[in-house]
């Protein structure tokens, strides 16, 4: 299967373009869920020092390297 990216192409075995397809759809799972869990928390703050001092970029997962 071929793909193209940036005027590139990328030819893997089917198998390895699922293999690679399982993996997105896990990152951007644990993604959505770690975004979820920011929002909830900012929620439950109660003064506007605090919804800025909150950091929210953390327990992201790893970004995927293909």
């Amino acid at each position: 299967m071929t793909k193209v990216f940036n005027g590139q192409e990328f030819t893997y075995p089917v198998s390895t373009w699922l293999q690679m397809l399982n993996a997105l759809e896990i990152y951007a799972a644990e993604a959505l869920n770690s975004t979820e869990r920011h929002k909830n928390n900012v929620m439950q703050l109660d003064n506007i020092q605090d919804v800025i001092d909150y950091d929210y970029t953390t327990n992201y997962p790893e970004k995927l390297t293909f």
